[in-house]
C-alpha cells in the first residue's frame, strides 16, 4: 500500500479538523500561518461563525471579504485573530492538526509494513520539524527506551487527550 505524505494530505486533515470539532479561530489560525488553509476556506468559516451568531465586525467583514486584495485580506484576518478570544494556546492548535495528520498513520497500520511505518513516522516527525516528543517515532532515535510504534500510539493519545480539553 502507498502510504500518501503529510503535505499529500493537507485537505484531508483540514475536513478531519472540521468533522472532529476542533476546527476554530485558533486552529485556524495555525492552518494559514503553515499554509494548510486557503483563503477561500477562511471565508467560509467566517460565514459559518456569522450564520452561528458571531457579533464581530471584523468576522462579517471577513465574510465578505471575496474581493479585496491579498494584503487588506491579511490585516482583516489579523485584526480577527485578535480580536476573537482565545480558546487555545497557539501550541495546542497545533498539536490538534498534529493528532489530524497522524491519525490516518494510525488507520494504516495494518496495511503498512514495518519499514513503511517507519517512513510514515518519519515524514511526519519532519513534516512539523522535529518537535521532542515525536522524537521516539523517527527511525533514527534507537536510544529511546520505547519502540517507534509504541511512542507513536502514546503520541496519538495524547494529543486526543490534549485537543479534548
Amino acid at each position: 500500500m502507498a502510504y500518501k505524505t503529510c503535505a499529500e494530505r493537507i485537505d484531508e486533515a483540514r475536513w478531519s479538523l472540521e468533522r472532529e470539532g476542533l476546527l476554530d479561530w485558533d486552529t485556524l489560525k495555525v492552518g494559514w500561518e503553515h499554509g494548510w488553509i486557503s483563503r477561500e476556506r477562511v471565508i467560509e468559516f467566517a460565514v459559518e461563525q456569522i450564520r452561528d451568531g458571531e457579533q464581530n465586525l471584523a468576522v462579517a467583514e471577513l465574510g465578505g471579504a471575496d474581493e479585496i486584495h491579498d494584503g487588506d485580506f491579511k490585516e482583516l484576518l489579523e485584526e480577527v485573530f485578535e480580536s476573537v478570544p482565545a480558546n487555545r494556546s497557539p501550541q495546542a492548535a497545533f498539536d490538534c492538526w498534529r493528532l489530524v495528520f497522524l491519525k490516518p498513520i494510525q488507520r494504516a497500520s495494518e496495511d503498512l509494513t514495518g519499514e513503511e511505518m517507519l517512513d510514515a513516522y518519519q515524514d511526519a516527525y519532519s513534516f512539523f520539524d522535529y518537535p521532542d516528543d515525536m522524537r521516539g517515532m523517527s527511525r533514527y532515535s534507537w536510544d529511546m527506551k520505547i519502540p517507534p510504534e509504541q511512542a507513536f500510539q502514546q503520541l496519538v493519545e495524547q494529543l486526543r487527550s490534549d485537543c479534548r480539553k
